[in-house]
């Protein structure tokens, strides 16, 4: 890196511009001022492509921008969020060789998931979605302390579930061929 620039020609901040009182504007080594912006940059080329391709199939199965629709309905959110945990667990249950490689990208899914998420308004650190789902996280812990893990419902135990339902998933389409 030279002057602030590095070989590809992308500015960067120095500690005096990130430690400087309007943290959302930064000095260049021209001696210019912009907008800090994310360094998309520092995206990896591979994971961005597969997040692209996931974006190309769920366009071509379910129409352009089709996800968009369900952004502030809070069941198709916590639908999508099911959804995620399905391909995590199936990546999990491939990585684990429990289940067997069936072409399908389940990190571009929970990628995409991820994606989904942080676009839906309901999903920002300052929801009150959020905040609605901690007090309700928070009154099922108390109800397991003082009447036992089953008082608290199916939601304390929904990873164990989720994990349970994907084996039995492929289990019963193994057993199906």
């Amino acid at each position: 890196m030279k002057n602030g620039v590095d070989p590809a020609g992308i500015m960067s901040l120095t500690e005096h511009d990130l430690a400087a009182k309007n943290k959302d504007i930064f000095r260049h080594a021209c001696g210019s001022t912009s907008s800090r912006v994310a360094r998309l940059d520092m995206i990896p080329h591979g994971a961005l492509m597969r997040l692209a391709r996931r974006f190309e199939l769920g366009a071509a199965k379910h129409g352009m921008d089709n996800y968009r629709q369900g952004l502030n309905e809070h069941e198709y959110v916590l639908e999508r969020c099911a959804h995620i945990l399905n391909h995590t667990y199936r990546l999990i249950g491939k990585l684990r060789g429990y289940i067997p490689q069936d072409g399908e990208d389940d990190a571009a899914a929970v990628m995409w998931g991820g994606a989904f998420l942080c676009e839906s308004p309901l999903c920002t650190p300052t929801s009150p979605e959020i905040a609605k789902c901690r007090a309700e996280q928070k009154r099922a812990a108390g109800e397991a302390l003082r009447h036992g893990p089953d008082a608290a419902g199916a939601k304390l135990g929904l990873a164990d579930w989720m994990a349970e339902e994907i084996l039995l998933t492929d289990r019963s389409k193994t057993e199906a061929t």
